[in-house]
């Protein structure tokens, strides 16, 4: 993190900022319930709650852990302000469209990367991912395995079955 202030940029440098940083990450989070979902991650990744990914409207810094970016996080007056900066510094100047969701308790035979509800970015952004009748998604995502042909020559492929809403009773009833 730097505060540099030249005469061709003066906005600050801001930190790309993880949820791994937030003093809810984890089984406090705000915006999932890590009961039910996960973010999705690498294949090669053990990190559990996935706190890589950037941040939504709920982050709070954890003040003992990473006290450079709760001043940070002060100084650029919270989320308002520091979000435009990210964008425009990390993003070029875009929002993500997607994130995606993978179950917390995998299915039998899967591994937690084969199954993805892909949800929009702004309801990671605004919180909106847990809704009262489950998870609103706008794609699953299933990678299958199966035999090598003309149109699958690897032996593996992934299927797109479109939106649906994960409910709470079909997650639970999986774990």
């Amino acid at each position: 993190m730097a505060y540099f202030f030249t005469g061709q940029n003066p906005e600050p440098d801001v930190s790309n900022i993880t949820c791994r940083c937030c003093r809810y990450c984890g089984e406090g989070c705000r915006c999932i319930d890590h009961r039910y979902v996960h973010f999705t991650r690498s294949c090669f990744s053990s990190d559990i709650f996935t706190g890589h990914h950037t941040i939504c409207k709920m982050f709070s810094p954890h003040r003992q852990l990473v006290p450079a970016i709760a001043y940070e996080w002060d100084v650029l007056g919270g989320f308002t302000g520091w979000h435009p900066l990210y964008l425009k510094q990390w993003r070029y100047g875009k929002l993500d469209k997607v994130v995606g969701l993978i179950r917390a308790k995998t299915l039998e035979g899967r591994h937690p990367t084969d199954d993805v509800y892909v949800v929009p970015f702004e309801d990671f952004l605004n919180c909106n991912i847990m809704r009262e009748d489950g998870i609103h998604y706008i794609d699953y995502v299933r990678f299958v395995r199966g035999r090598r042909t003309e149109k699958h020559i690897l032996g593996f492929w992934h299927e797109h079955e479109g939106p649906g809403i994960l409910t709470y009773r079909e997650l639970e009833a999986s774990s």
